[in-house]
């Protein structure tokens, strides 16, 4: 969704909701992204945190969870950090090009194994009452630099 144009966010989600009801869908989880919060200055964010919309990534995330939690059934969003696990490690393919890797080496990143995600997805979906909006990672930000130091490795 964050390569679709901004203009067509929300007739793409009125029809896929259009369809979801009509199949009787009573609840449904959307994977979104950290990015809905910008850099945040290097802030410790929550799923409290006010949302960003600078950045045109961030405004269609925003849409598009905003569309979805206009749903007529229970929808929930979890807001993932960067995924990592087999086959899917940011920047290795920079790495092993040579090339330099782009963002400032003292900025926070946050990451997530792809199965922790795909837990807090399934338990979000079956909990009875949590938060419209979660916030998942796995708890341990590191700069930058210290992450691709040890992809290079």
């Amino acid at each position: 969704p964050s390569a679709w144009p901004e203009a067509e966010v929300a007739p793409a989600f009125a029809r896929l909701l259009a369809l979801l009801a009509g199949l009787g869908v009573r609840r449904g989880v959307l994977a979104s992204s950290t990015a809905v919060y910008g850099d945040a200055d290097g802030a410790v964010v929550s799923a409290d945190t006010p949302l960003d919309e600078r950045s045109p990534r961030s405004r269609r995330l925003v849409a598009i969870e905003r569309a979805w939690l206009g749903a007529d059934f229970d929808a929930r969003v979890v807001r993932l950090a960067g995924l990592y696990g087999p086959g899917r490690l940011i920047g290795l393919d920079s790495v092993r090009r040579g090339d330099a890797l782009p963002g400032d080496g003292d900025a926070w990143l946050n990451l997530l194994h792809i199965e922790d995600a795909a837990r807090a997805m399934l338990a979000t979906a079956l909990a009875p009452a949590p938060l419209r909006a979660a916030l998942i990672s796995d708890g341990t930000p590191l700069r930058r630099r210290e992450y691709y130091a040890a992809l290079a490795t």
